[in-house]
């Protein structure tokens, strides 16, 4: 492990709703170390989403949450929300599947990242120049290779294409330079071409910046290409936890196995691709045991009465009673 700067305990997420109360992370606990890349899969309702949220110090008003979070050492479940408002930005940064949604549709380009030099600024009690501002954007957006970065900065939001919209919210993260970004489906929008070269970005901000990135996707396969170890979730629970080529080339949980078993082999002569029956667990009837036995093949007799705890194997951790 890099020095640790994330360390998360125990942590539990249940949302309050008028049908009752849905817990949507279950005990969790994960370290992320200085400069490491870490990808989170799992189907939709998995809880990655929420993991990520709840990091960023952006927990819904609905939410409860139990367990702990220390970043840097301090336990961000503790800040007040002036503190959560330092600490977004400045040292955690996060990009959502739809980046038009970060960004103020009635300002042009350069008054939304001038204001982000300007917050920059005054986090650390300094103040830039308009001028200095401004040679500073451009250079950002010409390392990110937009073309013609002067234009860029008087258009409008809707005015650009969605690889250039992504690029303007990793511009952001250049300016604020957080140590942890944190990425929730930032690809889905973006054709083959465009999501290879955002992946490409991301790696250069954690190779050159030394900045902890923490992917969240549904795709094992962009997983695969963009972090070094890999966190499966599963209704809520983490059921395998190791380094990602491993994990791909040798998955050891049934549901894992099915993941990556559904990768395209991109030859026209590969097999059938493998789906997994059945449909998540509903948080409205939480399961006995372990919460996928009901799709698994590989079931045992105790699986759908006792749930297995997270079980050290080799080079990893699986959460299965296969490995007891």
């Amino acid at each position: 492990m890099k020095n640790l700067l994330v360390e998360i305990e125990n942590l539990s997420v249940s949302y309050r709703t008028i049908m009752g109360e849905y817990q949507v992370l279950d005990k969790l606990n994960l370290s992320i170390g200085a400069g490491e890349r870490i990808s989170v899969v799992g189907e939709s309702a998995s809880g990655k989403s929420t993991l990520g949220h709840i990091l960023a110090g952006m927990s819904p008003p609905n939410a409860k949450v139990e367990g702990s979070i220390k970043f840097d050492g301090d336990n961000i479940l503790q800040f007040t929300e002036k503190r959560l408002t330092n600490f977004r930005g400045s040292k955690v940064f996060m990009i959502f599947q739809n980046p038009l949604n970060s960004l103020n549709p009635v300002k042009n380009i350069w008054h939304q990242l001038f204001e982000t030099v300007r917050i920059r600024d005054a986090k650390n009690s300094i103040k830039s120049s308009e001028d200095d501002a401004r040679k500073e954007v451009i250079a950002v957006l010409t390392d990110l290779r937009l073309p013609d970065p002067e234009s860029i900065l008087k258009r409008y939001p809707h005015e650009l294409s969605g690889g250039q919209v992504q690029r303007i919210v990793i511009a952001m993260a250049l300016i604020l330079k957080p140590k942890l970004l944190i990425a929730d489906e930032p690809t889905t929008a973006l054709d083959v071409t465009i999501q290879a070269q955002f992946l490409d970005l991301l790696k250069k901000l954690n190779s050159d910046l030394g900045m902890s990135i923490i992917f969240i996707t549904h795709d094992i396969a962009l997983a695969n290409s963009s972090s070094e170890r890999l966190l499966v979730l599963y209704g809520g629970r983490v059921i395998e936890l190791g380094q990602t080529e491993n994990i791909i080339r040798r998955p050891m949980h049934p549901y894992t196995i099915g993941l990556v078993e559904s990768i395209p082999a991109g030859t026209k002569n590969s097999s059938r691709l493998v789906s997994i029956p059945g449909s998540p667990p509903s948080y409205k009837h939480p399961l006995s045991g372990c919460k996928f036995h009901p799709r698994c093949a590989k079931i045992l007799e105790k699986c759908d009465k006792i749930e297995p705890g997270m079980i050290s194997v080799e080079d990893r951790q699986v959460r299965c009673w296969l490995y007891e």
